[in-house]
């Protein structure tokens, strides 16, 4: 599919930053498990692509997830995601988590979820982790408050006809907030976040997987990245997309989703370059790394929480780490490398 982004905009500075953002209301969808009812819960679904979404729910979890074993009886993180739907007219921006029946008999995740244009900002993944925490404080009041004991009937009651309101910013000023927060921490200090203590050594073999997977994703379609805790999951991967953008790794294609683990601490998100496939469900495990459609841009953390070792010898000392230009400068100054700062 043809994407259409913003990256360019940013890139050249044709958008402008001044403005309030535009408010965008949709329907809101919400399919799942809950532990006050022993059926689905199910409202909204009257718009075309909401049922796709929901049969892929479905189809994921009861003939994908559940018939794997090292998948089956893993709990799902709440993530937040916008998938692109195929067919070309329609995303999909929400988020879930794993979750259960009453009685805790029936596994199944909890979705809620809004079907958006592609073609609009709003469709466009760095505008999108600016508003999909809308989506997350709905996740949580749900979580809050409706757990065992609370009756069915007093959820359809307050989502009922729901719709939800995004902030849809120009991605100048999502820009703007990135390079704030970027001012704060050091590229040393963000490495380590992510790769653990070999960081200083790992960075540039990591580096350059990361622009090689999101200049060509090819059969994948899709690459996940590592994400630390020195800054919010959603800004990091915005972080991720500023740098990729100015360093030319989308003129062939940009990215037209993404899939944000929320469960704190180190953790992953998917760029996706690619609609949305049925195995794909897959990706929601929280520390998975066989699924064949999706580029692995680092190695999962070991039980430990640090990532594994380096390939080579085992028998041999490391070699001294080398100096990074740059690794103890703030971090924008890696978001701007052609102005020689890093």
């Amino acid at each position: 599919m043809a994407a259409w982004s913003l990256f360019s905009k940013l890139k050249d500075g044709i958008s402008g930053a001044d403005g309030p953002p535009k408010l965008e209301t949709y329907p809101l969808h919400l399919y799942g498990k809950l532990p006050i009812y022993k059926d689905f819960i199910s409202s909204g679904f009257t718009e075309e692509g909401s049922k796709d979404f929901r049969d892929w729910l479905g189809n994921g979890f009861s003939r994908r997830w559940s018939l794997l074993e090292e998948y089956k009886g893993v709990e799902i993180p709440l993530h937040t995601f916008l998938f692109a739907l195929p067919g070309g007219k329609r995303s999909v921006a929400g988020a879930l988590w794993g979750s259960h029946d009453e009685g805790g008999l029936r596994q199944f995740p909890f979705t809620l979820f809004a079907v958006v244009p592609q073609g609009k900002a709003v469709a466009d993944p760095f505008v999108a982790l600016s508003y999909l925490d809308v989506f997350e404080e709905r996740a949580a009041y749900i979580r809050r408050n409706f757990r065992q004991g609370r009756t069915v009937s007093a959820f359809y009651e307050s989502f009922r006809g729901a719709r939800i309101e995004v902030a849809v910013k120009k991605p100048a000023k999502i820009a703007e907030g990135v390079e704030k927060e970027a001012r704060g921490v050091t590229l040393g200090d963000f490495a380590e976040s992510l790769l653990g203590s070999t960081a200083l050594a790992d960075w540039p073999r990591f580096i350059a997987r990361v622009k090689a997977a999101c200049a060509s994703p090819g059969g994948a379609g899709a690459v996940r990245l590592p994400l630390g805790n020195l800054l919010p999951a959603e800004l990091q991967v915005q972080t991720w997309l500023s740098w990729l953008s100015r360093d030319g790794a989308f003129e062939g294609a940009a990215p037209v989703g993404s899939l944000v683990s929320r469960a704190g601490g180190r953790s992953r998100a998917v760029l996706f370059f690619r609609d949305l496939r049925p195995e794909d469900f897959l990706l929601l495990h929280p520390d998975g790394t066989d699924y064949e459609f999706v580029e692995e841009t680092a190695v999962a953390p070991g039980a430990g929480g640090e990532p594994g070792a380096p390939e080579g010898d085992a028998s041999e000392p490391p070699a001294a780490p080398p100096s990074q230009p740059g690794w103890n400068e703030p971090l924008t100054a890696f978001l701007h490398p052609e102005k020689g700062e890093a």
